[in-house]
């Protein structure tokens, strides 16, 4: 069933000079799982406001059929009610409320009782109930958790439960802006089982290469102005896209030798055509050599003019390839032996000394320099609890953390941290400011951002000022706490590329599978 059909979608900000998009046309099914994909400022945003509304085409038109939920990057459950009520649909809680009212005054009327659990039992309360208790367990929630209020829990739990929410309610189109942001392995293998058995439309922007992997089954790519579709996951759109980008070289070099031969001939008759013109107006007679000369210089420049008109044709022909630039972490200075010791350390945020009070007990780890290691663990089993103690940020209530000498640490925080300046550029010193604005413009932040105050650019884009800011500082240690959130996959992508290269010593915090599996040896997982 066609659920959502773009036709002719175009769309320009006031007073820019060109439009964010145009001729944009998909069309999505029931069933369907789309990847949309894009670089950091492209238009993946606006075009989601597009399709829920919020914003009106400049031309083209979005048909819908049926119902939209989107959940987007920063939503969180917003509710005073408990887990149970807050993830029952509005009809249901509305009878859900009255049982349980009349439960905890005695059932003063039985009969209405009876009726109400009638009602609830035909419309599948009980059974929307036990989807719930299995849902919120199987993410990690105790059962006597369900009766909490949903604000007691964190702003990670709240997003946790804005996803399951959208499950439950069952739309027809569901999409999901960044739904992988702040989940832990458990949650994400969640979102994919769900996504596999819903029968709906899904839209999804995600940087998670994993995740799109084991969920999509085709690709959309927002890029020079318009949507490429591309059929498969995101590993088979990677591959043609790389296939694309060698073939584009290919032909690209071909029409670019051609062109040479053909300036080169355009050469050799701008000379010939020149010394005939000479022979003519030297010869002696200036009858049948000047005429013969004169002949045969027009034919020069006939010919002249056709291979100039095949060149400009050929260049025309020629495609446009975007030019990619690295980033690295250059001049580290990785002393040899061990890194870091960790003996024994034990946490706790109160005062109590009872083993179930410690977020972190007895941890002990060695780290050799050079080694890459994964921090691994479920939300709240104390990951960010020991990179505060890594960082000295946090004391611990027992055990020693060791350092080796000529430590260079640099560390990558999970959210963004604001800092005391107001622009990108205030940010590096002058003799980094070059290197700076070309890593920054290879990661698409272009141009006059480098100079746009800090607070106006997208969450994507302070990512990679923080990014680039971490790698200017040339560490020998890299602390990464979530460094793929917001970012888009080529900058992903860009990032592991140079993290591969980098000779230090790297801790890294990543619910993303494959920049574990291609980054670290070895991993310690905390359990809580």
């Amino acid at each position: 069933m066609l659920l959502l059909q773009v036709q002719n979608l175009s769309f320009r900000y006031p007073n820019a000079l060109e439009p964010l998009f145009q001729n944009v046309n998909f069309t999505l099914y029931s069933g369907d799982k789309v990847a949309l994909l894009g670089h950091n400022g492209s238009g993946k945003t606006t075009l989601l406001n597009l399709l829920t509304n919020d914003l009106t085409p400049d031309e083209g038109t979005v048909i819908r059929s049926g119902s939209m939920l989107v959940i987007r990057q920063d939503d969180r459950l917003e509710t005073n009610q408990t887990l149970r009520e807050a993830l029952l649909n509005p009809v249901l809680l509305e009878l859900y409320q009255k049982m349980t009212t009349m439960e905890k005054a005695g059932l003063p009327d039985p009969l209405e009782y009876a009726s109400l659990v009638h009602m609830f039992t035909e419309q599948g309360g009980f059974e929307q109930l036990q989807n719930i208790e299995e849902d919120l367990t199987a993410l990690g929630f105790s059962l006597e958790s369900l009766n909490e209020s949903v604000m007691n829990l964190s702003g990670g739990e709240r997003r946790l439960l804005k996803l399951a929410s959208a499950f439950l309610q069952v739309p027809d189109v569901l999409i999901l802006d960044e739904p992988t942001n702040y989940l832990d392995e458990r949650a994400t293998n969640y979102l994919v089982n769900q996504l596999e058995t819903f029968s709906g439309a899904c839209l999804i922007v995600s940087h998670d290469r994993w995740f799109l992997d084991q969920s999509v089954s085709k690709v959309l790519e927002l890029e020079h102005h318009k949507v490429t579709e591309y059929t498969g996951n995101f590993s088979v759109f990677r591959n043609t896209k790389e296939n694309t980008f060698k073939q584009k070289v290919r032909q690209k070099e071909k029409l670019e030798s051609e062109i040479s031969k053909l300036q080169e001939t355009e050469r050799s008759y701008k000379v010939w055509g020149g010394r005939k013109e000479k022979e003519k107006s030297g010869a002696y007679d200036k009858g049948f050599i000047g005429a013969r000369a004169a002949r045969l210089q027009k034919r020069a420049v006939i010919a002249k003019e056709r291979i100039r008109g095949n060149i400009e044709t050929l260049e025309r022909e020629k495609l446009w390839i975007d030019k990619h630039y690295d980033i690295s972490i250059d001049n580290v200075s990785v002393p040899s032996g061990t890194c870091l010791v960790v003996q024994n350390i034990s946490f706790s945020y109160t005062d109590k000394e009872q083993q179930d009070s410690f977020v972190l007990a007895d941890v002990s780890l060695t780290l050799e320099w050079g080694e890459r290691l994964a921090l691994r663990g479920n939300n709240g089993s104390g990951k960010s609890t020991l990179i505060k103690l890594l960082l000295g940020e946090l004391q611990a209530r027992r055990g020693d953390i060791l350092w080796s000498k000529g430590l260079r640490l640099g560390y990558l925080p999970q959210l963004w941290q604001s800092p005391s300046v107001a622009t990108a550029a205030e940010l590096f010193s002058k003799e980094e400011a070059q290197r700076a604005r070309t890593m920054l413009g290879s990661l698409h932040v272009k141009g006059e951002l480098f100079y746009a105050p800090l607070e106006s650019l997208s969450e994507g884009q302070k990512r990679k000022v923080s990014l680039v800011r971490l790698i200017l500082s040339n560490p020998n240690v890299l602390i990464l706490d979530e460094p793929t959130t917001h970012l888009d996959y080529e900058s992903v992508e860009m990032l592991e590329a140079a993290l591969a290269n980098y000779k230090g010593t790297l801790i890294l915090v990543s619910h993303d599978k494959y920049l574990q599996e291609r980054l670290t040896q070895r991993e310690v997982r905390l359990e809580w």
